[in-house]
């Protein structure tokens, strides 16, 4: 709401984006007073105002998979990945000095699907080494906009304004490979070590020609570059006992400096098997960008 008021500095009304900040004029939220200026209650809403935000959604995701093998040495595995999405926030806010009430909801919703395909080879018996490819996620959303607003002395005045749109997004994918080591003396013991890489860069809009789509696409893409991640884990198992430990280091190869910026994580864990239930416990810290 801020941004619009101020996107509407030294425009006429028939200047403003109708879809942007002359969504908001349009709806009564803001105020043209002439030179080009607007006046509202953005300036003052945080001496004068109250306000509430009701914010809920959930997500939901369904995965199909399917594995095969070749001569207990080779394995492979795909997973189809469908993911549900529902958001919905609302904000009502009064400003006393200009008598105003404004109340906004957005509704965000949508589908995505993606797919892994992994496959592992047995080296030795002890030894496998593995290879897994993450496809983008590609989600199709729609988002239904509406901003009201009452004025005047008794809150005579009524405006209200809907905006509805539908966009597509395309995540990330992710390429990962492993290595992988049964410790033979304990049973059920493991240690491995895994290098992923993503391109962060390609996490775009699917614009369909919209321009203001098409130019964050761009200045994303500029932004952003691939990402690393190096991984040594290991699980030790005694009787019922688990423990479980782990160094990770996530790399921007897009960065300057991009081992000193990167960021170290410690994880540790401890768990127990009570027959067929297993109860874990961890701790995870990392070092927020400084070693």
């Amino acid at each position: 709401y801020t941004n619009a008021l101020n996107s509407a500095q030294g425009k006429v009304p028939e200047a403003l984006d109708p879809h942007g900040t002359g969504f908001f004029y349009g709806a009564g939220a803001l105020t043209y007073i002439g030179g080009r200026t607007y006046s509202d209650t953005a300036a003052i809403f945080s001496a004068f105002s109250s306000g509430e935000a009701k914010i809920k959604g959930n997500t939901r995701h369904l995965q199909l998979t399917a594995g095969a093998d070749y001569e207990d040495r080779l394995f492979f595995g795909v997973a189809v990945h469908v993911r549900f999405l529902e958001h919905h926030t609302t904000y009502a806010a009064s400003v006393r000095p200009s008598n105003k009430w404004t109340n906004s909801e957005v509704d965000v919703w949508g589908l995505g699907w993606s797919a892994t395909l992994s496959a592992l080879y047995k080296i030795r018996p002890q030894v496998h080494l593995g290879l897994a490819v993450q496809l983008p996620t590609f989600y199709q959303f729609n988002e239904r906009y509406y901003i009201s607003t009452y004025s005047g002395e008794n809150l005579e005045n009524f405006v209200e304004a809907t905006r509805r749109r539908a966009y597509g997004v395309q995540s990330v994918g992710r390429y990962t490979g492993s290595l992988g080591c049964n410790l033979g003396p304990l049973k059920q013991s493991r240690i491995g070590l895994s290098c992923s890489a993503w391109d962060m860069g390609a996490g775009r809009y699917l614009a369909n020609g919209h321009a203001v789509l098409e130019a964050e696409n761009v200045a994303y893409r500029q932004a952003f570059g691939w990402r690393g991640q190096l991984y040594w884990g290991a699980v030790l198992a005694f009787r019922q006992f688990r423990f479980l430990m782990g160094y990770s280091v996530d790399l921007g190869f897009d960065e300057p400096a991009v081992w000193q910026r990167a960021t170290k994580t410690l994880h540790v864990g401890f768990g127990y098997l009570f027959g067929p239930l297993q109860v874990y416990w961890g701790l995870r810290a990392d070092n927020g960008q400084r070693f």
